[in-house]
């Protein structure tokens, strides 16, 4: 089997997971739990800012908070795409649900600025995953003439996340702790994993777990994740609090371009099993969706 012919195959999900729309009704309202729970997590703490500058003291460092999530969530954009095309998109979106979980507990036992980051980055990671994951899982249970509107239906569920997260994170800050504004998440996310788990069809590669390991691109993975976050990292924090002349940025960022160069050569060229798509459309999307993403940064 040639390289190309691997690559295109290896997703029999897409194959045979359409939904009867009885099933979807079922279904749908599964993908638009995840989704509105990672988007009310990513805005609920903005109101929460100043309660945490006070108590944790982070001074102008406070940035950080967004920063350490944007990157973080840049760099798994890539790579959660062909991973779950690999062990199943059931299995990635209840991973990447626990991550977030996960990251958000911690970040409301945060004690140290460093902490807080560290656990937001972690955070970033699972709710980036879960945006990407949701559209692809959307796009495998749905026929094409009805896509748009299913699409329709889990963007209602973002645009409410995304209007009641400052609204909530707000006022849990207010009247208990801000560290409520991390953790009331928490069983959103136990219940969404539950529901998804129940409901969801379960497809992936055929294989032992070695064999699906072993297809994973551990090289792209390693430089994509290091390229965009050596990138990010100065461009995110606008010459602050190192000038943009300063030798620290320049390095990250010529480093972050070196590697950036060699993960595309060795996707191209090197890569038995690469996770950068190989045709047009499918690479434009790739190059699409991290772009939006710097371009939030």
């Amino acid at each position: 089997m040639t390289n190309q012919l691997l690559y295109y195959t290896l997703p029999p999900i897409i194959k045979f997971m359409y939904c009867r729309e009885k099933r979807l009704w079922i279904v749908m309202p599964a993908l638009a739990l995840v989704h509105f729970t990672s988007f009310l997590d990513q805005t609920a703490i903005t109101t929460s800012l100043p309660a945490i500058v006070s108590a944790l003291h982070t001074g102008s460092s406070i940035s950080w908070v967004a920063a350490s999530f944007v990157t973080a969530s840049t760099s798994i954009q890539l790579i959660s795409s062909r991973v779950s095309d690999i062990f199943g998109r059931k299995l990635c979106l209840i991973s990447a649900l626990t991550i977030m979980g996960l990251g958000n507990l911690l970040s409301g036992f945060s004690q140290t600025p460093a902490h807080l980051y560290a656990t937001r980055a972690l955070t970033g990671f699972g709710a980036e995953a879960i945006n990407a994951l949701v559209q692809i899982a959307i796009s495998d249970i749905t026929p094409l003439h009805e896509r748009g509107y299913y699409f329709g239906i889990v963007g209602i569920s973002v645009a409410v996340g995304n209007g009641l997260g400052p609204v909530i994170g707000g006022a849990l800050t207010q009247s208990v702790s801000w560290r409520l504004a991390f953790w009331f998440v928490c069983p959103l996310i136990a219940l969404a994993v539950l529901y998804l788990g129940l409901v969801f069809p379960t497809a992936s590669t055929p294989g032992d777990i070695w064999r699906k390991i072993n297809l994973v691109d551990w090289v792209g993975v390693i430089l994509n994740m290091a390229a965009i976050i050596l990138i990010l990292i100065p461009l995110s924090q606008g010459g602050l609090p190192n000038a943009w002349k300063s030798a620290t940025n320049i390095v990250m960022l010529i480093t972050g371009l070196l590697l950036l160069t060699s993960f595309v050569a060795l996707e191209f060229w090197v890569i038995k099993f690469p996770i950068l798509p190989s045709k047009p459309p499918k690479l434009l999307y790739a190059i699409k969706t991290p772009a939006n993403q710097m371009n939030g940064a």
